[in-house]
């Protein structure tokens, strides 16, 4: 009986976690820290945070699992973009639309009324230019 119970209170937390997602939500932090060495063995590091680099983002989600994104840069540039997500186990997959071969999975770290917090960990190789890579994120959003 007890598992039984349980195994209702985790899938009613994916469903609440579902539910609480949807809207728009105003990115107010941000982190990135890039290592990648290439081929010759060079090692490049990069590392950002909006303190030191203005970035106006806001991602919109919506019932039917659509994303759309915007961003404006400090530099004028914007860049708006729609993917397909799942909140699933913790996590928010997201997907191309069309291309279900290029997918991303942010840790949801916290997910309330006000707040979303996710990270992002990649550790592997770029393919195409023969170099060992690391990426760490964090993002944090409020509801808009």
């Amino acid at each position: 009986m007890f598992c039984i119970a349980a195994m209702g209170l985790a899938t009613s937390c994916s469903k609440d976690d579902e539910d609480l997602i949807v809207g728009e939500w105003k990115l107010t932090y941000a982190a990135q820290t890039v290592v990648q060495v290439d081929y010759y063995g060079e090692v490049h590091n990069i590392s950002w945070t909006t303190k030191e680099n203005t970035l106006d983002a806001k991602w919109q989600f919506t019932k039917d699992g659509i994303i759309y994104s915007q961003a404006k840069y400090s530099n004028g540039e914007v860049y708006e973009h729609q993917d397909r997500y799942v909140v699933l186990d913790g996590y928010l997959v997201l997907s191309q639309d069309e291309d279900m071969f290029w997918v991303k999975k942010y840790k949801i770290e916290k997910l309330t009324n006000e707040k979303l917090i996710l990270t992002y960990n990649y550790d592997g190789e770029i393919p195409d230019h023969m170099a060992e890579y690391t990426q760490d994120v964090w993002l944090e959003f409020e509801k808009d």
